[in-house]
């Protein structure tokens, strides 16, 4: 039992990594869409590709990365489906973000309400991005 959930969780870690290495190139090469926000000292930017999400923390006075954070995200969709997901904080390169898989392909809305718990405090970030 123990080595089939060893298993299962670095299928999906591998997973990740290699959706985010497919994000970040993505973004990198088409440009991506960057949304930012400041909240009690924290800037959270939000990244969208086809089919990913990543959200930067940082120290919005020294720009220092933030990790150890538990940070859950409702999303809602173009047709109004909600759909909650956790972002985890993982490292690719240089850069530490928190992510998760997301089909953007619809055109329309997504909402993000993400909520940010670190050092004790609890930080609600709104984002909208229109898909075109």
């Amino acid at each position: 039992m123990r080595r089939t959930l060893s298993a299962g969780l670095l299928t999906v870690a591998l997973t990740l990594m290699v959706a985010a290495g497919i994000s970040w190139a993505t973004m990198k090469h088409h440009g991506g869409s960057k949304i930012s926000s400041v909240k009690d000292g924290v800037k959270a930017t939000l990244m969208l590709s086809p089919n990913m999400v990543d959200l930067l923390l940082a120290d919005a006075g020294t720009g220092r990365t933030l990790r150890g954070a538990k940070v859950k995200a409702v999303i809602t969709l173009p047709d109004g489906q909600k759909i909650e997901k956790e972002l985890l904080g993982m490292k690719m390169g240089d850069v530490f973000s928190y992510m998760n898989s997301l089909d953007t392909s619809h055109k329309g809305r997504y909402h993000f309400a993400i909520v940010v718990a670190i050092d004790g405090k609890q930080i609600k970030f709104d984002f909208s991005y229109q898909m075109k």
